[in-house]
Parts: structure tokens; sequence; C-alpha cells
């Protein structure tokens, strides 16, 4: 994903910038926080955000569960954001996740990984590499939930949805912005439709079911 991710110094902040950007987030967030608490334990088995950003899901969660374990909850982002929260049970590591994930300890497992519209920014191998790197120390009964943007099999509701999905955006940004960012993201973003990201999670061994959607955007716990 590069040092720096495209949109980290957005002047609204970069947690408000994607909330501005995609219609439902706050709702995504909310739901994914308390339907990981189905999964979470008060144990030593780890919690990991892949390019968590400023760690306000795991700063969630941890506070909804209220356990207070030290380097449980792991937010993994190369990128070190100004305006990430403050919660001593949050641990931020700046680097990759797969560099993260793949040089843990033999006996460490993870309970819970996220992946909140950011696979979708790596390259087929470094996706492949991470999702791999998740699902050999994922344990038994734990989640991996992810999120992305699809292209639709249809494509009247494709341009339909991107026609929606403008007008939204434009209740908080202006005309050249969104133009502006819709340029630099086509530049970045390796989509996928959502029959590829089922049968591609289904060939490391998972099940997914959807929880959330909003336009083109989706929600899934992929369970072992």
């Amino acid at each position: 994903m590069g040092n720096k991710f495209i949109f980290a110094d957005s002047k609204e902040g970069f947690d408000n910038h994607i909330n501005d950007s995609i219609p439902g987030y706050d709702v995504l967030l909310r739901q994914t926080t308390i339907l990981a608490n189905h999964w979470l334990n008060d144990d030593s088995r780890k919690v990991i955000d892949i390019g968590g950003s400023t760690g306000k899901l795991l700063n969630e969660v941890q506070k909804l569960s209220e356990i207070e374990i030290q380097d449980k909850f792991i937010n993994i982002d190369p990128t070190e954001f100004k305006d990430r929260v403050d919660n001593k049970y949050v641990s931020f590591k700046n680097t990759g996740a797969y560099e993260y994930v793949s040089k843990l300890d033999e006996t460490d497992e993870i309970q819970i990984a996220f992946s909140l519209f950011t696979l979708q920014f790596l390259s087929p191998n470094c996706r492949r590499d991470v999702i791999q790197a998740v699902t050999n120390k994922l344990s038994d009964r734990g989640a991996f939930f992810i999120s992305e943007k699809f292209y639709l099999e249809d494509s009247e509701y494709q341009e339909l949805y991107s026609v929606v999905l403008r007008e939204m955006k434009r209740n908080n940004f202006s005309d050249s912005s969104i133009l502006d960012k819709d340029y630099k993201l086509l530049k970045h973003l390796k989509l996928k439709k959502e029959t590829e990201f089922l049968e591609e999670m289904n060939s490391y061994g998972y099940k997914c079911n959807k929880y959330w959607q909003s336009l083109h955007f989706n929600a899934f716990i992929c369970t072992k």
C-alpha cells in the first residue's frame, strides 16, 4: 500500500472523510463492533485490524468488550495517522499486515481479524499473502471481518449505483474534489465482483455471511 495512504491527511480528519465518502459507514462500524463481541474472549488471542488507520474500530471493540489486556488489540497500518485514538489497550504497528502476521510467535493465535476496505488496495500477490497469513493464524472459532467495494454483475445497476453514490457525496464534497478522488482511487483500487470474492474466500476454507451493504459496498463475516 506504500508508506502513506492517499487520504491520510484529509483536512476534515481521516475518519470523517471515510464516513462522508461511504454511505452508512457509521452503521457498518457499529454493527461490526457489536458482532465482533460474539467471538471475543478474555484471553491472549489477538484481535487485529488490517489497515486500521486511526484505530477507531479497535477502540470501539475494546471499550464495548471491556477486555483490558495489553497487546491483544493490534492496529496494523504502515501509515502513522496523526489523529489516531488514545487507548492504552490498542497497540499500533506501523508495518504491513503480512510483515506483522507472518512474524507472530508459533503459539500466537488470532481471534478476530478485521479488514474494512483495505484488501481492495493490495496487489493480487500481496492480497493472497495477507489472507493466507491470517488464515494460518486464525483460531478454530475465529472470525475474519472483510468489507469491500464490488463491481456489480449488472452494468445497468453498476452505473445507477455510481450515480447515487456521486449524488450523496455532493452533500459533503465539491464536484471537483469528487472527480479528483475518483481519479486517485482509479489508480489504486483493485476491485472484484462479489462472486469472485466469495470464490476466493472459499478457496481458503471460509464460509462468508454478508451482514451489511450500501450500494457497491459490502461487509462479510468469514469463518472457517
